[in-house]
């Protein structure tokens, strides 16, 4: 299956000429294919999420259990570490390549 093909499927699965033009901007980059890249990002997607859950029931818990030095501590933490996540890992890019690999 050549890469406009590849492309007409994307685009039927919900993906914009935007996502297109950031992908192919990662195939140039990186000289890989379709679909180690959907493979990649979907990846990329479910650590992140992985990670991002884990950072919230930390500072759940440290709302119940812990005194408020932690909550802040915590909430510092978090507006750090979520822009980080949000560029270091395109999420829009990413869901929509798990929900494609998963359809497909």
């Amino acid at each position: 299956m050549n890469s406009i093909q590849i492309e007409e499927e994307l685009v039927k699965s919900g993906f914009t000429g935007k996502d297109l033009a950031a992908m192919r901007q990662y195939l140039g980059k990186e000289g890989a294919t379709y679909p180690s890249l959907l493979g990649e990002l979907r990846v990329r997607f479910i650590i992140s999420c992985i990670i991002i859950a884990i950072i919230i029931t930390g500072f759940t818990y440290s709302l119940m259990c812990e005194s408020s030095d932690y909550l802040f501590g915590y909430g510092v933490a978090m507006t750090i570490t979520a822009p980080i996540f949000y560029f270091m890992t395109p999420m829009k890019l990413g869901y929509k390549a798990f929900i494609y690999k998963f359809k497909n």
